[in-house]
């Protein structure tokens, strides 16, 4: 695309197309049914007019749609730009094409290059379509099944109401749809499957507050701080009050860390819990050579602003003062988020750490040291957990509505983290060649294509 604004910059978005409710015009300006076919020079008052506009013309033309990148003014950073894409724009990465070459179940493609695209600009107080392709490289849905695409797919909040009386009564995702058919005159008025129905159940009981985990941590952080004044915990939440990261530490361990708090360790890849949050103990090492905790994390993921965040917050904790040394893992963004904010520091080690390496290190820096054992840390950051569980209460009386993370649906122990045998070792990049449409990953009495023509 050429360069719509020369005071702009491009940045990415991932945000995707919020929900409509009720598809009517916001205003009189709004074209009525059938939609108009946008053209350049067309107004809008808002970027979410745009959408709801937008929105009629794709499900009456037969497609979906998401929204693309954002230009913003490199002067005041307001957005001055917005695109709108098809959803069969670009081409699925290059890793995940591999990937399916060795499936057995063959995927239909979902994103194939369409050049349909809409670019809103700002001029003043109203949106202008500056851009306006239509070039469908695809089959187009009819207005009946394209009201089923995900971006068509919306509860309106009288629906939402009904499936909770429907759901507390002891109706199920599918009765529940074909009430919803009979009393809206038939499937073709209903707007979402029994699996839509089902996603809105599940979001619905993990933002409950009465029996979360996140909302029960924060009650027990309270509890300890009214036993203890110098315990100090923070939250970061994100939107719709969700726990993003938390940080802990009791005053005893801000008490060791004022006296053995030279040389401090800290491990993302310690554990991660049923939020695939990872938990990150701080650690050092006293005067008979035990394993001390100076605090405790879990982090929402491993980018450079989380370990910023927590790196900060430790701080804080510890009324300022920084530690000498930093024993940390390998990973861009520890180092970056240590260079960052500790960049005073005479010495950070940037790599994975064993016992003798740091064995070594501790014997040139600390009197009397003889090792580092790793176990006991292991067995202190256990102990810790396990009795931070075991008093945590069960009460509710706090004032912040937090909400639990989304939760992982795992079967078993990820395959990135268990214990591989010798066999799968040897094994690894080997595997089975079909005979018939020559591609790998099944044999040919599995092979999907021979199937088809018996």
């Amino acid at each position: 695309m050429q360069n719509i604004h020369e005071d702009s910059t491009i940045v990415s978005s991932d945000d995707m197309l919020e929900s409509v409710v009720g598809i009517d015009p916001l205003n009189s300006r709004l074209p009525t049914e059938p939609p108009l076919e946008p053209y350049e020079g067309m107004e809008f008052a808002s970027i979410e007019e745009t959408r709801i506009y937008y929105t009629r013309y794709a499900k009456n033309t037969g497609f979906s749609f998401r929204m693309g990148r954002v230009t913003k003014s490199r002067t005041n950073g307001m957005i001055i730009g917005r695109e709108f894409l098809c959803s069969k724009e670009g081409f699925r990465a290059k890793k995940y094409v591999k990937e399916e070459s060795n499936s057995i179940i063959v995927h239909n493609e979902t994103m194939v290059g369409c050049k349909e695209m809409l670019y809103l600009k700002k001029n003043g107080e109203i949106w202008i379509v500056s851009r306006f392709v239509r070039d469908h490289n695809h089959e187009l849905f009819s207005p009946k099944s394209s009201q089923f695409l995900r971006v068509h797919r919306k509860k309106t909040n009288v629906q939402k109401k009904i499936i909770d009386v429907f759901h507390d009564s002891g109706l199920g995702p599918s009765k529940i749809r074909s009430v919803l058919c009979t009393e809206s005159g038939g499937v073709d008025n209903v707007r979402f499957s029994p699996q839509d129905v089902i996603n809105y159940l599940t979001e619905k009981r993990q933002k409950k507050l009465e029996n979360g985990d996140a909302q029960m941590m924060l009650s027990y952080f309270k509890s300890c701080q009214l036993k203890n004044p110098g315990f100090f915990y923070a939250f970061q939440m994100e939107a719709e009050g969700i726990l993003a990261n938390c940080f802990w530490v009791d005053s005893r361990s801000k008490m060791a860390y004022k006296y053995f708090g030279d040389v401090v360790t800290f491990d993302p890849t310690y554990l991660t819990n049923k939020y695939k949050m990872p938990f990150v103990p701080f650690t050092g090492v006293n005067h008979h050579q035990q394993s001390i905790l100076f605090g405790c994390a879990l982090l929402w993921d491993e980018t450079i602003e989380s370990f910023f965040w927590l790196l900060s917050t430790w701080l804080e904790a510890m009324s300022g003062i920084s530690p000498k040394t930093i024993i940390t893992d390998q990973d861009a963004a520890i180092s970056n988020a240590v260079a960052k904010y500790y960049g005073s520091l005479p010495r950070t080690i940037r790599k994975r750490f064993t016992i003798r390496k740091t064995s070594r290190y501790c014997n040139s820096k600390q009197n009397g040291i003889a090792k580092l054992d790793l176990l006991d840390i292991e067995e202190s950051n256990k102990k810790f957990v396990d009795s931070a569980s075991e008093d945590m209460p069960k009460v509710f009386d706090v004032n912040i509505a937090l909400h639990d993370p989304p939760l992982i649906a795992t079967k078993g122990r990820p395959r990135t983290l268990r214990m591989k045998s010798s066999l799968e070792m040897v094994r690894k990049g080997s595997s089975s060649t079909c005979s018939y449409c020559m591609k790998k990953g099944h044999t040919k009495p599995k092979c999907p294509n021979l199937n088809q023509t018996r």
